[in-house]
């Protein structure tokens, strides 16, 4: 292993700088160039050079800097605020991993399974607080997934969440709970429902 120090050199009092070098343990002449002095170069007089190419972009183009600078500001107010809705509402039910996505559903009651299904810009809460998964436990058992994207459940990028690629995800799922046959209650387009089924 080379242990690698490093030593910065004035050319007397004067400031300007020598070649840095280095003493490189082992080596029998003791001293070598080292590519250190390249990065302290750069620190030195490229870095500042950006800073002030930054310094005039921004003075040229007001108008795109205080875009970019609330875009990004949205951005880490959306993610804060994200984190803090997660924190206050916290997962009700379980989950379940099909094909690298997590999916959080509510499994309640007993007796024939019914798969209930939430339309767009809701989530299994929205069962919950109406009271129809706990009436509907009385004689069934009630599955309630969060859609991926929704409530608890993930969304990869990776995959266009078409009806069909939704109902195949839940009907894996389905069968990874060991439900092979269910009544589908829905408030979704009916080409997910007639898919999943």
């Amino acid at each position: 292993m080379c242990h690698v120090l490093l030593l910065r050199r004035w050319n007397g009092g004067s400031g300007s700088r020598l070649p840095l070098q280095c003493n490189i343990a082992g080596n029998p002449r003791g001293r070598a160039p080292c590519s250190v002095d390249l990065f302290m170069n750069f620190l030195a007089t490229g870095a500042t050079r950006q800073l002030s190419s930054a310094v005039e972009t921004v003075k040229a183009h007001p108008i795109a800097f205080g875009v970019v600078a609330t875009l990004a500001a949205m951005a880490i107010a959306n993610r804060y605020l994200a984190k803090k809705a997660e924190r206050e509402n916290p997962p009700t039910g379980h989950f379940v991993t099909i094909k690298g996505v997590r999916l959080h559903y509510v499994d309640q009651g007993s007796g024939t399974p019914l798969v209930l299904l939430h339309g767009n810009g809701s989530m299994i809460q929205d069962f919950q607080s109406s009271g129809l998964i706990d009436l509907a436990a009385n004689d069934y058992r009630v599955i309630a997934f969060d859609r991926p994207g929704y409530g608890h459940s993930d969304r990869p990028r990776s995959t266009i969440w078409s009806p069909e690629a939704q109902a195949e995800l839940i009907h894996a799922a389905l069968l990874k709970i060991g439900v092979s046959r269910a009544i589908i209650g829905q408030s979704i387009p009916r080409d997910t429902v007639a898919n999943a089924a």
